[in-house]
């Protein structure tokens, strides 16, 4: 009974607001955690009562250890074009905290075209590189020509075509979902799901229409409104199905729906009357936002394993673990 009572490591790191990684080493008075930040992980874990499991701590040490030895391995971050505003940025922080956290070196390596990829990725192999994390920039397929063949290598994020690398990314479905029965918690009966179409070959417009139309089948014959899955674009065709059905609520891909609707002189929705399936920093409505901090954590982890146990190339049916979304109030 004591045993299922026991705090757990991840408890204190997620009341810390830092990583398993970060509070393991800066309990155990290791790594490079500064004090201040190593002081207020030790007083959360006496709060919560946390006391260490002697067999795992004594694992985490000795796997410490061994990272040491490899503290100036480099593993590549690579994308396409420089881009450091928003999202991109988080994640790119993030993957570099959780890759020092381990004992990598993070090598951000922006290149101009994807011709220019392999040139980069031989300079790192010289220098005694094995593995690479690849960050999406644009709608480009450029993944598909990386050259892994002596690579392990982790694709972080995007809005999913079909992948050629095992990948951590967003679970949509799951956005959708989790707006819907936000909007009814909120006393909306009928919500207008309009997850359009963002791209060709994309799954997640599919994911995302198939979540939607999950929905509506839950809710009573008179409050259904069929989806709209236009293209994202189709201003006109979004503002005739709105028209329509007059949804009490619209959960909508971006802003740019509220920009249609104004545009065919039809009031703003309130902060209240809209949700955001890809809430941003500084949006004004609420919404399911890009874990990037977990993206970021399980796609290191999963790069780690792959480095240990030397799984390098293209997989012929690669891994897609979806993370639950964050949610932002805007």
């Amino acid at each position: 009974m004591a045993e299922e009572l026991r705090v757990s490591l991840k408890q204190v790191a997620a009341v810390a607001g830092v990583s398993i990684a970060t509070a393991s080493q800066a309990l155990r008075r290791v790594g490079g955690t500064s004090t201040a930040t190593a002081a207020r992980i030790k007083a959360v874990a006496d709060r919560l009562g946390y006391r260490p499991h002697p067999t795992l701590a004594a694992l985490a040490s000795a796997r410490f250890r061994a990272s040491s030895a490899r503290r100036a391995e480099p593993v590549g971050v690579f994308m396409l074009r420089p881009n450091g505003a928003g999202g991109l940025l988080r994640l790119k922080t993030a993957l570099h905290r959780d890759l020092q956290d381990l004992g990598y070196r993070a090598v951000i390596e922006v290149v101009a075209s994807a011709e220019r990829i392999p040139g980069r990725v031989r300079h790192w192999r010289h220098k005694g590189m094995r593995g690479a994390l690849l960050l999406p920039v644009d709608d480009s397929r450029w993944d598909q020509s990386f050259p892994a063949e002596e690579l392990a290598v982790v694709f972080c994020g995007g809005r999913f075509h079909h992948p050629c690398f095992d990948t951590v990314k967003t679970d949509v479905s799951r956005s959708v979902r989790d707006a819907f029965s936000r909007a009814r918690a909120r006393g909306a009966r009928r919500v207008g799901l309009a997850p359009m179409r963002v791209g060709p070959g994309q799954l997640d417009d599919w994911l995302r229409r198939g979540a939607a139309l999950a929905c509506v089948d839950e809710l009573p014959e008179a409050e259904r409104i069929p989806p709209c899955c236009l293209p994202l674009d189709d201003g006109r065709g979004f503002v005739a199905w709105y028209r329509k059905h007059r949804p009490d609520l619209l959960i909508g891909f971006n802003q740019l729906l509220c920009w249609h609707l104004e545009s065919a002189g039809l009031p703003r929705p309130g902060r209240d009357e809209f949700i955001n399936l890809h809430a941003e920093l500084g949006s004004p409505y609420p919404g399911p936002a890009e874990p990037f901090e977990e993206i970021a954590r399980k796609a290191v982890e999963l790069l780690d394993w792959k480095i240990r146990f030397s799984v390098v190339g293209k997989p012929e049916s690669p891994v897609v673990l979806l993370v639950p979304p964050a949610w932002r109030e805007g």
